[in-house]
């Protein structure tokens, strides 16, 4: 005799009670699907690098001489001597220095140059203030506007 399956009774489920904002909110998220993890090997990419690292700067051989363009900014001070702040200034440099002091006050030492030579001189010869930093700079430009008048 074979033996008919049994019926399967199913007790009926209590309602569950919903809160209205998670019928919102469910009707604003997407159903997650269910993901399978699937591992795939890409190929591999090599990439060749030619150029040295950061970290390792490359030291030039020891018969080469390397001259700089610009001297750092901070390699002097309105304290540093004169003569000093004299041999690492350029002439640009020079007519780009503000005057924090006198007739001249927020010119910079090529405008005074231009318009007020005297004064020029004035804080080359007779500025007692601390500034070296505008006593060289009108020193270099004075120089070469005594250089272009004498020849």
């Amino acid at each position: 005799m074979q033996k008919q399956p049994e019926a399967v009774k199913v007790a009926p489920q209590e309602p569950v009670k919903a809160d209205p904002l998670d019928a919102i909110m469910a009707d604003d998220m997407p159903i997650p699907e269910q993901v399978t993890a699937e591992v795939v090997e890409k190929p591999k990419t090599v990439v060749l690098e030619s150029v040295q690292p950061a970290q390792t700067p490359a030291e030039p051989p020891q018969n080469v001489i390397v001259l700089e363009q610009e001297p750092p900014a901070a390699a002097y001070t309105q304290s540093s001597p004169v003569e000093e702040i004299r041999r690492q200034m350029t002439y640009e440099q020079a007519q780009n220095v503000i005057v924090d002091c006198g007739t001249c006050k927020g010119w910079t030492l090529a405008q005074v140059a231009d318009r007020r030579a005297a004064s020029l001189r004035w804080y080359v010869k007779g500025y007692q203030g601390e500034n070296n930093i505008l006593r060289a700079a009108a020193a270099i430009i004075w120089d070469s506007l005594q250089e272009k008048q004498a020849g």
